[in-house]
């Protein structure tokens, strides 16, 4: 299941059959969001979640710039039995506008470099997977 066309169309050009949520159409994201969203996946159980982020700080935890998407990733994880973020190093030590899940909310964190000092710290304290990806 997603909210997201760009990875139902990914999705469907592989032939795998796909859910969408439904709801409105963030044009910035091509992502459905709001209450018809969020109902959606309410409903759902998920073994796995792979969700994106635009900030990771210990403070803030991992954040998204916009209040709608925060909301969809926040029951994504809640129905979810793991979490993996996926993210690129730039965003380390960014804080954008809604926080959606704490480090102790996710399970792995997928990146192109590994962070370091005390973000690492923080991950490793949490118990956070760090995977590089290639």
């Amino acid at each position: 299941m997603t909210n997201a066309l760009n990875i139902a169309s990914e999705l469907a050009s592989k032939q795998i059959p796909t859910i969408m949520t439904g709801g409105m159409l963030l044009e910035s994201t091509h992502s459905l969001v709001g209450p018809i969203a969020a109902q959606s996946l309410s409903g759902m159980a998920f073994d796995r979640a792979f969700l994106g982020a635009t900030g990771l700080s210990e403070e803030h935890g991992f954040s998204n710039s916009n209040l709608y998407e925060a909301e969809i990733k926040r029951i994504a994880i809640r129905q979810a039995k793991e979490t993996t973020i996926v993210l690129d190093r730039t965003k380390f030590g960014a804080r954008v506008l809604v926080s959606f899940a704490g480090l102790p909310d996710v399970d792995r964190i997928v990146t192109d470099l590994p962070p370091d000092g005390e973000l690492a710290r923080a991950c490793a304290e949490a118990g956070v997977k760090i995977e590089a990806a290639e």
